[in-house]
C-alpha cells in the first residue's frame, strides 16, 4: 500500500482502518451537528470531507463498557460491568491480526489496563501513555498538573503525536500489510486543564488554573450559572486542545500519503450535562467538596438518566472515493466495531450492525432502535464505573430506548416512566408518556427483545419486564 495515490480500493487491496476516539464530546461542539462554539475547527473540516451520521448512539454506558463495544462489536452492558474485558470474547484486534493487519493502539484513557483491565488484547503493538489526573490520588493528580510545562506534556497531544510517528514508520517503507490503527484519548473529558490560551476563547476573562471534577449532581440554571459557564468554557478549551492534536494526526496522515488508502472514524463514547435537566456531569455518583474527602464520603450510585445530551453522540467517517454527505439511519457503538470488521473482510462475529458494505460504497445504518444503559445491575449492586470507586446502585438506572421519532427511559415496573416526541421536543423538556402509553408499550417491548437477544441473565431482566397498565394521576 505504502501510501501510493489513485482511488480505493483496487483489487485485492484492503483499507487502512485509523479510528479516532475523543472523551465525553458532546455533538454540539461541532458544526455539522448545529455547535456554534468554534470549540473544534479541524473536525468541522474533516466533516466536510466525511459522512456524518446524523443519529448514531453510545450504547453501553459509559467509558470503559463503551470500549467493550467498539473494540469486539458485543453489547455488553448486559454480560459485563466496569472490569476487565471477559477473556472468553474475541477482540477485533485479535482478528485483524490474524488476518496479516498491522495492528497498534496509543490511548491515555486510564482504566483500559488497570488492574488487569486487558483492553490490549490482539493489538501488537499497545502504547498506554501515562499522566491522565486521577481523581482517586489527588494528590499524585496534582503533580501531574504542575508539570506539565507546556502544550505537548498534556495527554491528548502525546497521544495524537505518539499515533502520528507510528503512521511516519508506516510511511517510510513500502507496505506489505495493510493497517488498523485506534488512537484514543480520554480528553476532553475532566479535569479541565487545557492551557489559558484556549479557554480564553471562550471565557475572555478567565484569570487561569485547572477546574478540577465538577461535582457530579443536581443543579440550578440560576443559583448555578456560575459555575455552569466557567465548566463549559474550561471544558471548550480542552476540546480546542485536543481538536489541534486530532487535526496534527489527520494531517500526518495526509502528508505521509496514507489517507489515499485509509478510512477514517471519529466517534465519542458519551457526552456531558452542563446543566441541562438539572444535572452536571453525567451521573450523580458524589457530592460537593473536596476530591480527598469523595472518596469515603460516598458509597451509592444515585439515578443518572441517560438523555439525549449523553448518548446521542457524534459519528463521522472518512472513505477515500466517498464523497461526503448526511447518514440519517439510527446505529450505535457496537456498530462501529461490525462496519470496521465488514470493511477489513475478517473472521469475526459480531452483534452490531454493520452499517457499510465490504467495498465501503454503500452506506446506510438500518437498526429500529438504538439501547443505551449503565450495565445492567439490581438495586444494591456494586459498581466501580466513572472513576473506580467502589459503590452501589442506589436503584434501577434507567435504560434509554431510542427510535427515530421517540426517545422512552424506563427503569423497571415501580418506576416512572420518560417519553420524548424528539421530532417536536429534540430537547426532552416535555414527558408526553401518559398520552402515548401505547407507544411506551411499544418500546418497552421492544427492549425487552432487545434484552433478551443480548444474553441478558434472567435476574436482571426479570424486573424490567413489567410495564404497569395506563397510569392514572399526573406526568412526572
Amino acid at each position: 500500500m505504502g501510501g501510493a495515490g489513485g482511488a480505493w480500493p483496487r483489487p485485492g487491496e484492503r483499507p487502512n482502518v485509523l479510528v479516532i476516539v475523543s472523551d465525553t464530546f458532546r455533538r454540539d461542539n461541532l458544526a455539522a451537528y448545529g455547535g456554534a462554539s468554534g470549540a473544534a475547527p479541524c473536525l468541522d473540516k474533516f466533516a466536510e470531507e466525511a459522512i456524518v451520521f446524523d443519529r448514531f448512539y453510545s450504547c453501553s454506558f459509559p467509558t470503559v463498557p463503551a470500549r467493550a463495544d467498539l473494540l469486539t462489536g458485543r453489547l455488553s452492558f448486559t454480560r459485563q460491568g466496569w472490569g476487565p474485558l471477559n477473556r472468553s470474547w474475541p477482540t477485533i484486534a485479535e482478528a485483524a491480526s490474524a488476518a496479516g493487519y498491522k495492528t497498534m493502539c496509543v490511548t491515555d484513557v486510564p482504566f483500559l489496563m488497570r488492574s488487569g483491565f486487558g483492553y490490549d488484547r490482539g493489538f501488537s503493538d499497545y502504547v498506554w501513555v501515562r499522566g491522565q489526573p486521577d481523581r482517586l490520588h489527588p494528590d499524585s493528580s496534582e503533580d501531574v498538573v504542575r508539570l506539565r510545562r507546556v502544550e505537548g506534556d498534556h495527554c491528548a497531544p502525546t497521544t495524537m503525536r505518539l499515533a502520528a510517528e507510528w503512521l511516519e514508520r508506516q510511511a517510510s517503507v513500502e507496505q506489505s500489510s495493510p493497517f488498523f490503527l485506534v488512537a484514543d484519548t480520554w480528553d476532553p473529558h475532566e479535569p479541565w486543564d487545557a492551557p489559558e490560551y484556549y479557554v480564553r476563547k471562550f471565557m475572555p476573562g478567565f484569570q487561569g488554573g485547572v477546574v478540577p471534577y465538577p461535582p457530579y449532581e443536581r443543579v440550578d440554571d440560576e443559583g448555578d450559572a456560575e459555575a455552569i459557564a466557567l465548566g463549559r468554557a474550561a471544558y471548550l478549551g480542552k476540546v480546542r486542545m485536543s481538536d489541534f492534536w486530532i487535526g496534527f494526526l489527520l494531517r500526518r496522515l495526509s502528508e505521509t500519503g496514507l489517507a489515499d488508502s485509509t478510512v477514517v472514524l471519529f466517534l465519542t463514547d458519551h457526552g456531558f450535562y452542563f446543566g441541562e435537566h438539572g444535572y452536571f456531569g453525567k451521573s450523580i455518583g458524589w457530592r460537593i467538596g473536596p476530591v480527598s474527602e469523595q472518596r469515603s464520603a460516598v458509597g451509592e450510585m444515585g439515578r443518572s438518566p441517560l438523555y439525549e445530551e449523553v448518548c446521542h453522540i457524534p459519528l463521522m467517517m472518512r472513505i477515500p472515493g466517498t464523497a461526503p454527505r448526511r447518514e440519517g439511519g439510527l446505529a450505535c457503538i457496537p456498530d462501529v466495531g461490525a462496519s470496521i470488521v465488514e470493511l477489513m473482510g475478517l473472521e469475526h462475529t459480531c452483534e452490531g450492525i454493520s452499517f457499510v458494505r465490504s467495498d465501503g460504497r454503500d452506506v446506510a445504518a438500518t437498526r429500529e432502535c438504538v439501547v443505551t444503559s449503565w450495565p445492567i445491575h439490581l438495586p444494591g449492586d456494586h459498581t466501580r464505573a466513572v472513576d473506580s470507586a467502589d459503590r452501589t446502585f442506589s436503584g434501577f438506572m434507567p435504560i434509554t430506548v431510542t427510535t427515530q421519532k421517540w426517545a422512552m427511559l424506563y427503569a423497571s415496573g415501580s418506576d416512572p416512566v420518560e417519553l420524548f416526541d424528539l421530532e417536536s421536543d429534540p430537547r426532552q423538556r416535555r414527558n408526553v408518556a401518559y398520552e402515548n402509553w401505547d407507544v411506551v408499550s411499544r418500546l418497552h417491548g421492544m427492549l425487552v427483545e432487545f434484552l433478551r437477544d443480548a444474553e441478558c441473565p434472567d435476574r436482571y431482566l426479570e424486573p424490567r419486564l413489567v410495564l404497569p397498565g395506563v397510569p392514572t394521576g399526573e406526568a412526572v
